[in-house]
């Protein structure tokens, strides 16, 4: 069971997610179902050595495999559009 600073936090990460969305492509009267975020962080150590660390978030902790793994799917092969292209241009 999600604790109140779980469940709160889960709220504003969807309505962050949504304001951004709208944000950038304009309304959408969709309901978000799923979400994978991927977050980098550094830092330094002790010894003041680089770190880094990656986090993956999804709604309420966790969702089944198969949905993350194709919303991760998703995103690497937008992504790879993105750099490449599209072959037939």
């Amino acid at each position: 069971m999600k604790t109140a600073e779980q469940k709160a936090a889960d709220d504003n990460l969807a309505n962050a997610i949504r304001a951004v969305d709208e944000a950038y492509y304009g309304p959408d009267p969709k309901i978000i179902t799923d979400y994978l975020v991927v977050a980098c962080y550094n830092g330094w150590d002790d010894e003041g050595n680089p770190e880094t660390a990656y986090s993956l978030i999804f709604p309420d902790g966790s969702i089944p495999s198969h949905r993350g793994l194709g919303l991760a799917q998703y995103a690497k092969t937008k992504l790879e559009y993105n750099l490449l292209g599209d072959a037939d241009d």
